[in-house]
């Protein structure tokens, strides 16, 4: 096999455009030639790939990513949490068009930086989809279906922002103002307001989770990992009603699964309550900002919060003190408007 420029009827070379003598027979087979598109070094690493197929061991040493992706799919339904497997069906909707006709030893930084140019403006989703291809690439080399990258897939830029905290006064306003299916709906907010859960963690609360008698809740998290949440006085005077043998609390009676959004109830709710709209996420903000206020205890609140790492956690310090340098700054303007009109005030006497 050779690889050599793509030359035009006049003899001249096409930049980008390469001639691969193939022979899909081996040597003694008839000789076929393919075009490809991309740098020499690309078009080098196709050959060696094509070099490859003649052994006959093609589909296991170099398959397309699309190829390996049923198999991968059905191992991250049995070892990973049902979350996160839907969060990594959902993002192949992206990836795949991009990265799933190329084996993987076809990948490279300029195929990955293409990807983050489509993607720009969503630096977060892009990292999060760069890591699950990483996940793809991980289990391909762990079967032997390829070899490691020789680089590293860097990830976007990206600064958490400072997290919007809503007033306490706010929030229960919002919950009082939700009455239609009141038990349910109220509860599920509470969870993520008084117990500072994730809207995914909490929608997939199961009856058979619950211990009444403890008044705890088992929870798989994010990531497949289990803790156990506090319930508090006023979601288990809402859930006790309507308790139920088995199933999610949180059901989408259509579908048999737990609710996938909160868009409607906090727009209804926000309308109604006649307050600014803000994310649902931003309750467990608000519930990790003022326990952190109450009682300083960083600690308390990762445990609080679920968090692995404490470093996640410390965003709220941020906040914190965000706040008081804000209070700071209110008070100081109030001591200004005063000192002003005691001036006024001495001017005129």
């Amino acid at each position: 096999m050779s690889v050599r420029s793509y030359k035009d009827k006049q003899g001249n070379r096409i930049q980008g455009k390469f001639i691969i003598d193939y022979y899909p027979k081996g040597y003694k087979g008839k000789r076929e030639q393919r075009v490809f598109a991309g740098t020499e070094g690309d078009a080098h690493i196709y050959e060696k790939e094509l070099r490859q197929q003649n052994t006959g061991r093609a589909n296991y040493i170099n398959p397309k990513i699309a190829d390996v992706l049923p198999e991968y799919l059905a191992w991250l339904k049995l070892h990973r949490a049902p979350r996160t497997y839907e969060d990594i069906k959902k993002s192949l909707k992206w990836m795949m068009p991009h990265f799933g006709n190329l084996q993987f030893s076809r990948l490279t930084p300029a195929i990955c930086n293409q990807y983050k140019q489509k993607r720009a403006g969503r630096p977060r989703a892009t990292n999060k989809e760069l890591a699950y291809l990483q996940s793809i690439i991980k289990y391909a080399v762990k079967n032997e279906y390829a070899q490691p990258l020789p680089f590293r897939i860097e990830k976007l830029p990206y600064k958490r922002p400072m997290p919007n905290i809503p007033h306490p006064l706010d929030i229960e306003k919002l919950i009082a103002a939700v009455q239609k299916d009141k038990e349910r709906k109220q509860s599920l907010l509470l969870f993520m307001w008084e117990c500072g859960l994730r809207f995914g963690d909490a929608s997939h609360i199961k009856w058979e989770d619950i211990d009444w008698q403890s008044g705890t809740v088992k929870l798989i998290q994010k990531g497949g990992g289990e803790r156990v949440a506090i319930m508090t006085d006023r979601i288990i005077s809402l859930l006790k009603p309507i308790k139920q043998a088995q199933g999610y609390v949180f059901e989408n009676k259509r579908t048999g699964k737990p609710w996938q959004s909160l868009k409607c109830l906090f727009t209804t709710a926000s309308k109604n309550a006649g307050i600014k709209r803000f994310n649902p996420h931003a309750l467990r903000h608000a519930a990790a900002t003022y326990l952190l206020e109450a009682t300083d205890n960083i600690r308390l609140v990762q445990q609080f919060l679920g968090h692995k790492d404490i470093t996640t956690t410390q965003i709220y310090t941020k906040v914190s003190a965000q706040r008081l340098k804000e209070g700071m700054q209110r008070a100081a303007n109030y001591i200004s408007c005063l000192k002003d009109a005691q001036t006024i005030k001495n001017k005129k006497e």
